[in-house]
């Protein structure tokens, strides 16, 4: 389960170009709140940062994407009125 949760985070990472061993490794050893900017590679506290988006923000497309489907899947009709 844990290499599940980490795969992302090692993905990014990667593909941003940078070592996941080295900085995995300093994040480990850290405070919950540290994490890794992914365009500088450095280490920080994220707590200071603009890189932690509300968690309403994240969820909310996905509802609204998940009605849509549910619509379109039962049957129903979609409010294409914008009433």
């Amino acid at each position: 389960m844990a290499e599940a949760l980490e795969a992302p985070f090692k993905q990014v990472l990667a593909n941003a170009g940078f070592d996941t061993t080295e900085i995995r490794a300093k994040i480990l050893e850290a405070d919950p709140w540290i994490g890794c900017d992914v365009e500088s590679g450095d280490v920080i506290d994220l707590r200071g940062t603009d890189g932690l988006v509300p968690i309403e923000q994240v969820f909310r497309p996905v509802e609204v994407a998940a009605t849509f489907a549910s619509k379109l899947l039962t049957g129903h009709p979609l409010d294409t009125d914008g009433d």
